[in-house]
């Protein structure tokens, strides 16, 4: 029995090793336009189906971390930042999703999918 169950955890180890790595964040995102973030200032364009006010901090916190971003280069915390923000973005976002309606919720949801990683982005320009 415990032959058996060694096996099977091999044969289970083996088949992972043909599984191909995970992709990368960067990988499974385009990056934002200059048109939608300017990387050499940090200004960002918010899309229409951000302008509630239940967006309002997570906005500012995002301006600030592209703005320092911008200015002193990108690190882990400004990427963290701007990440953790656009994902309690994207949860407020799921709360709008009757009003808003698939046509609406899609880009929007697309255009912080995308502001998610833009701090990884510039951070793996500089290797």
């Amino acid at each position: 029995k415990d032959a058996r169950l060694e096996q099977k955890k091999q044969e289970q180890k083996e088949q992972a090793a043909l599984r191909p790595p995970p992709k990368r964040l960067t990988e499974l995102y385009s990056r934002l336009s200059s048109d939608e973030v300017d990387p050499l200032t940090g200004e960002i364009h918010w899309p229409d189906c951000l302008s509630d006010r239940d967006y309002g901090s997570d906005k500012k916190t995002v301006e600030d971390a592209l703005r320092t971003q911008a200015q002193y280069g990108p690190n882990d915390r400004t990427s963290k930042t701007i990440y953790d923000a656009s994902h309690r973005m994207m949860l407020t976002l799921s709360g709008h999703y009757g009003s808003l309606g698939p046509e609406n919720y899609a880009p929007c949801r697309r255009f912080l999918n995308s502001l998610s990683v833009e701090g990884n982005y510039a951070q793996e320009a500089l290797k």
